[in-house]
């Protein structure tokens, strides 16, 4: 439940972020996904660009890093908005 609510919560900023701000790719998402049957969970970020590789690895990982900051620093409130959204 807590990579759904991750995934959930840096979905739409990766898209601002990695598409709309760094421009990287025409095609820019964030989710969860599951393993069926194995308990085993995670969150994936697809950016299909022209960039090289590790151009784009780079990206993500300093937007994973701006992400952890922002999960650190928002505020109850905000996460319970967060949380109420991905119940519904």
């Amino acid at each position: 439940m807590l990579t759904a609510l991750i995934a959930h919560i840096i979905s739409e900023p990766a898209f601002n972020v990695l598409r709309t701000r760094e421009q990287l790719g025409y095609i820019v998402t964030a989710g969860h996904w599951q393993l069926s049957g194995g308990g085993q969970s995670g969150i994936g970020i697809l950016v299909q660009s022209e960039r090289d590789p590790i151009y784009l690895e780079t990206r993500v990982d300093a937007f994973l890093c701006e992400m952890r900051g922002k999960l650190e620093t928002m505020s109850e409130e905000e996460f319970l908005e967060h949380k109420t959204a991905l119940q519904k």
